[in-house]
């Protein structure tokens, strides 16, 4: 009887142990090769146990992933190589990383459409305090952008994976998410010579390639008139862009 007892008690503590594991975001993470580039930031800028005290599933939380390949598109080769450099990836990278840290939520996220609901004035919050501005569902999905006016800084939500009750991975694709702010700082750091340059200002409408399409898309008159975007067209220009 008591050896019974134990052996139930065994295969209960193997099965929360496996749950857990299995409801681990950075697991999750880990076991996709899509993430790479990801799960080795986290590791080099110390942000895993935050990550995972984050994510354990107390309140609602979003991990809001970009692929290694949407990642090397939006930064250009050299510029991912750039901030995951160890003189950079605890200045710049850490920043993207936490951007896409999505909480706390006023309820659990199961679908693309649940962001928009649980979204405020159409704003997600990030670990990094700059917010994320979730776009209306179109028959394109659902749209999250880095910057409220510039269209380049937008990527259309693709997938979305349940972790535990509380907590989900959202993964994107067709663009790349940045705050306007970090993309600068990016490029001041890993192409100088772009954001110094006194040329004139290239029109930075953003490439049919990688943008998601939009019904409120800003016209190219708008993402003219943003402050930063003659830096961003140089720095495009840089990353070959340009068609």
């Amino acid at each position: 009887m008591a050896r019974s007892a134990f052996l139930v008690m065994v295969v209960l503590v193997a099965s929360v142990f496996a749950t857990a594991s299995a409801a681990d975001l950075f697991g999750t993470l880990q076991s996709d090769q899509r993430f790479k580039v990801v799960v080795k930031a986290l590791v080099d800028t110390q942000e895993v146990d935050a990550l995972r005290d984050r994510s354990n599933g107390s309140v609602p939380f979003v991990f809001i992933a970009q692929t290694d390949e949407d990642l090397e598109v939006g930064l250009g080769s050299d510029g991912l190589a750039c901030i995951t450099r160890p003189e950079h990836v605890k200045d710049h990278m850490v920043q993207i990383l936490r951007f896409m840290e999505v909480g706390p939520l006023s309820r659990p996220v199961k679908t693309a459409a649940d962001l928009q609901a649980v979204a405020v004035d159409n704003k997600l919050p990030t670990i990094n305090g700059m917010p994320i501005f979730v776009e209306p569902a179109t028959t394109s999905g659902v749209i999250l952008r880095g910057d409220a006016v510039q269209e380049q800084f937008s990527a259309t939500v693709a997938e979305v994976k349940q972790i535990n009750a509380n907590v989900a991975l959202v993964v994107l694709s067709n663009g790349f998410l940045v705050p306007a702010q970090v993309d600068e700082q990016i490029t001041m750091a890993c192409f100088p010579s772009a954001a110094s340059s006194s040329s004139p200002a290239v029109p930075v409408a953003a490439s049919s390639k990688h943008a998601p399409k939009s019904k409120n898309a800003p016209s190219s008159n708008a993402a003219e008139s943003a402050p930063s975007s003659s830096q961003s067209a140089r720095r495009k220009m840089l990353r070959g862009f340009w068609l």
